[in-house]
């Protein structure tokens, strides 16, 4: 009995080395009788040769064959299935979002191929037909994402797959409430600051998506700067330690100081007309100089007389403001 398990074992390994080999070997188109005649055959249940992309849709399998092995749907999309049985069959197509927008649908062939085996042969018979997949819509458009306050705004739709006289294919929501059903919107002004969401939903036949971004209103920059006391009114003696702080308004982004002429040397080196002070210097050792220029804290010592000129100039969507203190 041990022995004779052995060799059934080993003929079902066979079995399935051979039925593998097989669901390899069978490509579509097939026609083969050593085993008899096979027919393949099938249709799509909906009656209708167009399907929507991530929907799934059913197949009908009307072949005629008596003892069939197996049967394979190949499914024009990488993908085959082998089953036993004539029972329908589902099936999904999925667009990948990286080629989703590259056209508005996609034709696979279904190949459904019925196999009968006989020994170490078999019958084959293939029947393909064209399925057309509609692509879902998907929701993208442009915008300049922060802007001066009292602008008005632009937004350009670069959605894909819709069809532009469908008075439901777009809706435009803005945080005020107001909606538009246009392609592209009409400019929308924003006359404070702040930031505001705007959504775009999108919709076919097989579908709807939607995007949500957000658009940044900026208000007016004023570069500004505190000065110790010693310096304010812009005349201080050799040796006197100045000290400058960022005080702009919040609008104030993208702040940098300009230093004057330090007898052409790196800011932060030691020369005879001023010098930063040591724990600002030290910065050099973790921060480019570049970066030293964007503090909001400036310390120096006066070394010798003459007319140096700091400047803190500010930038935003607005425009430029600047800061003088010579």
């Amino acid at each position: 009995m041990k022995i004779s398990g052995i060799k059934i074992s080993f003929v079902g390994v066979i079995l399935f080395v051979l039925k593998t080999q097989l669901f390899a070997q069978v490509q579509c188109p097939c026609i083969e009788n050593e085993c008899g005649v096979v027919v393949s055959s099938f249709k799509l249940v909906s009656d209708s040769t167009i399907v929507c992309d991530g929907t799934p849709f059913e197949v009908q399998n009307n072949s005629t064959v008596s003892n069939v092995s197996y049967f394979i749907w190949d499914w024009g999309d990488g993908t085959r299935d082998s089953v036993t049985t004539m029972a329908n069959q589902m099936h999904t197509y999925n667009i990948s979002d990286q080629i989703v927008c590259n056209r508005k649908k996609t034709v696979f062939e279904i190949c459904l191929l019925v196999v009968k085996n006989c020994g170490s042969t078999y019958s084959c018979h293939s029947n393909s037909s064209p399925v057309t997949v509609i692509h879902r819509p998907k929701a993208r458009f442009n915008f300049v994402n922060t802007v001066c306050k009292n602008t008005n705004v632009n937004f350009t739709n670069n959605s894909c797959n819709l069809d532009s006289n469908d008075p439901d294919a777009y809706l435009w929501t803005f945080h005020d409430g107001t909606t538009s059903t246009e392609v592209n919107p009409p400019p929308k002004p924003y006359t404070a600051p702040g930031i505001f969401p705007v959504r775009l939903r999108v919709e076919n036949n097989c579908g709807n998506h939607d995007t949500l971004q957000f658009i940044q209103v900026v208000d007016f920059t004023d570069a500004k700067v505190n000065i110790s006391g010693s310096a304010r009114d812009s005349v201080v003696c050799v040796g006197d330690v100045v000290t400058l702080i960022d005080t702009s308004n919040i609008w104030s982004i993208n702040n940098r100081w300009t230093f004057p002429l330090n007898n052409n040397q790196n800011v932060l080196r030691d020369t005879s007309n001023w010098i930063m002070a040591q724990h600002i210097r030290n910065k050099e050792k973790v921060l480019p100089i570049d970066t030293i220029n964007r503090l909001d804290t400036l310390i120096f010592t006066v070394k010798t007389p003459g007319t140096y000129t700091f400047r803190l100039t500010s930038t935003n969507a607005c425009g430029t403001s600047t800061w003088i203190f010579h």
